[in-house]
């Protein structure tokens, strides 16, 4: 084995502290990070709450436009109903009207007519 001198077993010394330095300073001083925080039990619930009070909204919303537009549709049925009675009765009107016109013309309706008045 050989013996190292004194000033330079101080000079290696001296450079494994400076090396062991900025290791150190890196230790003692950690990066700047963002504070982090737990979230709440009770912050996760009203979220949910919020979830399930707005979806529950949406469901009574569409439930409800539902309904209108079922009444707008029996509202309708209702009329083309009254619009189909008003077309039978004026079909069976204009049947009977045709009937008497076909009676009125008829020659021998005419005859017996003339004949009464000579």
């Amino acid at each position: 084995m050989t013996a190292v001198r004194a000033p330079e077993r101080s000079r290696r010394a001296g450079l494994a502290a400076q090396a062991a330095a900025p290791l150190r300073a890196r230790q003692s001083t950690p990066p700047h990070r963002p504070q982090l925080q737990v979230a709440e039990a009770s912050s996760r619930r009203a979220v949910g709450r919020v979830a399930v009070v707005l979806g529950s909204i949406a469901v009574i919303s569409a439930v409800m436009l539902v309904l209108v537009l079922q009444t707008f549709v029996v509202q309708s049925q209702d009329r083309l109903d009254d619009l189909q009675r008003q077309i039978t009765e004026q079909e069976v009107l204009a049947n009977r009207k045709a009937l008497q016109l076909a009676e009125l013309q008829s020659p021998t309706r005419i005859a017996d007519a003339a004949t009464e008045r000579l």
